[in-house]
């Protein structure tokens, strides 16, 4: 099942009326999404990613959108659910590893503590941190280093127990 399927299915709004196309969702996107979110994109365009697909917008609900960028061996996505904004990776076996963990495992830093879900508020971009040139050098190391993706999912593991407890 593809990562997001609620968004890689949809071809245009829920209302009747002209579908939207790649260009209304990425006009809605660059006015919505917060600065480091676009600056993220434009650098990962700059640096040899291209978008293979955009969904989702202003008629969908909750404003959810998705933008799927790809470069030799792996893919990037951007989402936007309930507006909170998220990045993933997908590597070609379909695997795929949020932006917290993969920047975690390439410090070697995997220490999580468990998550508030009672809070009133969650950030709004997940993680909290500033993404711009962290999602570059993430997708550079899980496409480069020999023991990337397996540290990534030791990391996701150990995120996953503490948070969680299991």
């Amino acid at each position: 099942m593809p990562l997001f399927s609620w968004a890689l299915g949809r071809r245009g709004p829920r209302a009747p009326g002209k579908p939207w196309t790649e260009r209304d969702v990425e006009a809605w996107f660059c006015r919505v999404a917060p600065a480091d979110v676009r600056e993220t994109l434009m650098r990962l365009e700059a640096n040899g990613f291209t978008r293979v697909s955009m969904r989702g917008g202003q008629n969908e609900p909750f404003g959810n959108a998705l933008i799927r960028l790809s470069s030799r061996d792996i893919d990037v996505v951007i989402s936007r659910d309930r507006s909170q904004w998220a990045l993933d990776f997908v590597l070609p076996d379909g695997t795929h590893f949020d932006l917290e963990v993969a920047s975690a495992a390439r410090r070697g830093w995997y220490s999580w503590e468990k998550v508030a879900w009672d809070s009133p508020s969650f950030p709004l971009q997940w993680p909290a941190a500033p993404w711009a040139l962290e999602a570059l050098l993430c997708a550079n190391w899980l496409r480069s280093a020999p023991t990337a993706v397996a540290e990534t999912r030791a990391a996701a593991a150990v995120r996953k127990k503490a948070r969680w407890g299991a």
